[in-house]
C-alpha cells in the first residue's frame, strides 16, 4: 500500500507523515544516496518513458533560470521518481510528498481546468492520497514558526510563487470533486 501526502507548505505533511508511520507501521520513503537517486530514477524512467520525458520538459518550460531549473529537477522530479519507485518494495509506504506535490512545485502560472486535468490524470497514481487543506491563517502561522517557505533562497519571489500554489492548489480542490480513479481523503485540521 502507497499513501501520498499533498498540500501547501506548512499544512501539516511530514508531521502526519510521521505519526502515521509511527501508529500503524507505514515506512516513510527517502532517498538517501546520489547511488539510490540514479538507480531508482533509470528504473523509473524504463517503466514510464512518456511520463518521464514529459515531466522533464514542463519542469524545462517553467523554469526561468538555471538555479531554479535545477532546484525542480532535484527535487520535485529525480526524488519524487525515486521515491515511487522505492516505494514499491515496501508493503505500507508513505510518500511524503511525491508526484502530485507537482501541481505545486514545478508551474510558474495558475493552470487552467483542463490542464490540471490533464496532468492529474498522467500521474503514475497512489494506493490513496491524503490532502491537505489547512484554513490559510493556520497554514500561514506554521510557515512563519517553521520559519521558512521553501524557494526563499533561489531568489523567486516568494509572494509570487506562493499565490501561483494557492492558485493551482485551490484549482486541483475543485477537480478532485469530480475525480473517479483516484482514491483521496481531504484533512482541513
Amino acid at each position: 500500500m502507497m499513501i501520498e501526502f499533498y498540500g501547501l507548505p506548512g499544512s501539516g505533511k511530514t508531521t502526519a507523515a510521521r505519526k502515521k508511520a509511527e501508529a500503524e507501521d507505514f515506512q516513510i520513503i527517502k532517498i538517501r544516496s546520489n547511488k539510490e537517486l540514479f538507480f531508482y530514477n533509470l528504473a523509473f524512467l524504463f517503466k514510464n518513458p512518456a511520463f518521464f520525458l514529459k515531466t522533464f520538459f514542463k519542469i524545462l518550460r517553467n523554469s526561468k533560470t538555471p538555479r531554479i531549473f535545477y532546484y525542480k529537477l532535484m527535487n520535485s522530479f529525480f526524488h519524487y521518481n525515486a521515491k515511487y519507485m522505492k516505494a514499491g518494495r515496501y508493503k505500507r509506504a508513505i510518500l511524503d510528498q511525491s508526484f502530485f506535490q507537482n501541481i505545486l512545485s514545478i508551474f510558474d502560472r495558475v493552470l487552467s481546468e483542463d490542464e490540471l486535468r490533464a496532468i492529474v490524470k498522467s500521474f503514475p497514481k497512489p494506493d490513496g492520497l491524503i490532502v491537505f487543506d489547512l484554513p490559510e491563517e493556520e497554514r500561514q502561522r506554521r510557515v512563519k514558526e517553521r520559519g521558512y517557505l521553501g524557494r526563499e533562497t533561489l531568489g523567486e519571489d516568494a509572494s509570487r510563487w506562493e499565490a501561483i500554489m494557492r492558485g493551482n492548489h485551490e484549482l486541483f480542490l475543485k477537480i478532485l470533486e469530480g475525480e473517479k480513479n483516484l482514491n483521496f481523503k481531504i484533512i482541513r485540521d
